[in-house]
């Protein structure tokens, strides 16, 4: 029977197009199409943050046309509101009285007029840096929509709370002189690992708890660059119960009947995220398709070396591209074994993706009568080599070159500028090497079978650019070693003990190099790139005795 008192939303788990305007007014009319040939059509749809234009929008913000179009899409999807009958919610840019920008929302309801709000606290930390484009809100505003009091907020309106002594204000705290019967939250809340279930979850489940009000949260879903966004949008009770969540990593629309006085929940069900490996590997996967996508890129090339990490980038292009999309190029050289190129071999056949060999050994030797080097930078030059081999592939081709390099090698510099690190994305330079292991270890056992060969994954670690070399020969284990890294970069604690201080200073001067690299796909609370600013040039050293003072 029909329940008075239930709400009725549509949550909107959408991945808008940055400046995709056609495609952003195409994405909310097919939501309102839907909606409409529902038997019980919904009260509201609810999109994300800056939905409009995209988030993060940077500095294309600046450009007034840019405004121009994201303000027009609005007056559309005005119309799409009044033309339908369906209320809806959805972020977009205005203009300031003084000629600045908004993060704001725009709350429509059929015939009424159109309601406007402001994001009042701007996040600048991180990958953020939204004062850098707009200026705050002041105004806290409800609204009424069949008889219910909303409030709308944006993001880190709900995340500032100001006891963390980030922000002077917290702007809950108007929902103890002004009641509401829902709070509604629209999002572009960044991936990180286990975010959702540690931190978002309980935060909100206290906001429901706290003021009594049950919760609408409608996050964006997409990789937009370095940046991923999971989704995972929800709907919790005024018990802080989960209601509903929608499906992480995936655009989808949900239709969502709850009962904000009784907790009554009407034909719904929960999608868990699932267990850490398999989360980190569907973020790695859809934000390689997003970025390929978003990029014009429809097939992506692999130098393969029978390595665990080209076996990792290579099955994770595989399910983001399909194996017809995907090329393998393995590439022996004078140290190369006889065993990495027969586990490139399988792999690459596992996978039913296109291999094929193209030996630099020649070219190496060629290049040594010209250039007499030894040691290091012998090493360097099969590297270089091997780079050179994919870019002029990838450039004959239109193929996008994903690099393989790891985030434990990529911290200590493990890695060669101009050689391994040539590509358009980075996939796993986010991802210790541990973590490298654990995605292959999960990745075999979820198929049953070993797509990634055994011996890839329990051979020793090597680079193979010289005889009987391997990674242990100049790293600490990486059991040690991505502990290390993770205390340095997302801490900032380096212990007094020399090996520690000597990996602090290989992560610091390495940064010349990561400046140089792909971008790289964040998954992680602190990766190399947007969020990480050090100076390339420094003379900080760790325990440093100045002028001879203890």
């Amino acid at each position: 029977m029909f329940d008075p008192s239930a709400f009725n939303v549509m949550l909107a788990q959408l991945s808008p197009v940055i400046g995709g305007f056609l495609d952003n007014f195409a994405m909310a009319r097919e939501m309102f199409g839907i909606a409409k040939t529902k038997d019980r059509q919904p009260e509201l749809i609810v999109f994300p943050e800056l939905f409009t234009c995209g988030y993060p929008p940077l500095d294309l913000l600046d450009r007034p046309d840019f405004i121009r179009q994201c303000l027009e899409l609005d007056e559309y999807i005005i119309e799409l509101v009044h033309d339908y009958k369906i209320a809806a919610v959805w972020g977009t840019v205005r203009r300031s009285p003084d000629g600045g920008l908004y993060n704001s929302f725009i709350f429509q309801a059929p015939g009424q007029k159109t309601e406007v709000g402001h994001k009042m606290l701007l996040p600048t930390y991180d990958v953020f840096d939204e004062r850098r484009w707009f200026k705050p809100g002041t105004e806290f505003r409800t609204f009424i929509l069949n008889g219910r009091r909303i409030a709308i907020f944006i993001c880190e309106d709900l995340w500032g709370d100001k006891n963390e002594e980030r922000y002077d204000i917290d702007p809950l705290e108007n929902l103890n002189d002004e009641p509401v019967d829902l709070i509604v939250t629209i999002n572009a809340s960044p991936y990180q690992i286990r975010k959702h279930e540690r931190i978002r979850l309980p935060m909100f489940r206290k906001i429901a708890q706290t003021y009594r009000v049950p919760v609408v949260y409608v996050n964006q879903v997409g990789g937009y660059d370095d940046i991923l966004f999971d989704g995972a949008s929800f709907v919790m009770d005024r018990t802080g119960a989960l209601v509903y969540q929608c499906p992480a990593f995936q655009a989808v629309w949900r239709q969502v009947i709850f009962g904000p006085y009784d907790n009554t929940e009407v034909g719904v069900g929960i999608t868990q995220i699932c267990e850490e490996e398999a989360e980190i590997f569907s973020a790695l996967v859809m934000g390689t398709r997003e970025y390929c996508r978003r990029n014009n890129f429809k097939s992506a090339l692999i130098g393969l070396s029978g390595g665990i990490d080209s076996a990792l980038v290579a099955v994770i292009a595989k399910e983001a591209l399909g194996e017809e999309n995907v090329f393998g190029i393995g590439m022996p050289g004078p140290c190369s074994s006889e065993g990495s190129v027969k586990d490139a071999e399988e792999l690459a056949k596992n996978l039913g993706i296109d291999f094929d060999i193209i030996p630099i050994t020649d070219a190496y030797e060629s290049m040594q009568k010209v250039l007499q080097v030894s040691g290091v930078a012998a090493e360097n030059l099969q590297a270089r080599l091997r780079g050179t081999v994919l870019m002029s592939k990838s450039n004959a081709m239109r193929h996008i070159v994903l690099t393989t390099g790891n985030k434990s090698e990529i911290a200590v510099g493990y890695c060669t500028l101009y050689g391994d690190m040539c590509g358009g994305l980075a996939v796993i330079s986010d991802v210790p090497k541990t973590m490298v292991y654990r995605l292959a270890k999960w990745y075999n056992y979820n198929h049953s079978q070993a797509i990634i060969p055994i011996s890839t994954i329990e051979k020793p670690p090597s680079a193979e650019l010289s005889p009987g070399q391997l990674d242990s020969d100049s790293l600490p284990d990486y059991e040690v070693l991505d502990p290390m890294i993770e205390r340095i970069i997302v801490e900032n604690e380096i212990d007094r003990e020399q090996t520690e201080i000597g990996i602090a200073y290989k992560i610091d001067r390495n940064e010349y190099k990561r400046r140089q690299a792909a971008p790289g796909l964040r998954i992680t609370s602190k990766a190399f790139g947007s969020g990480r600013k050090i100076p390339l040039g420094h003379s900080y050293r760790p325990f440093q005795r100045l002028f001879g003072k203890k």
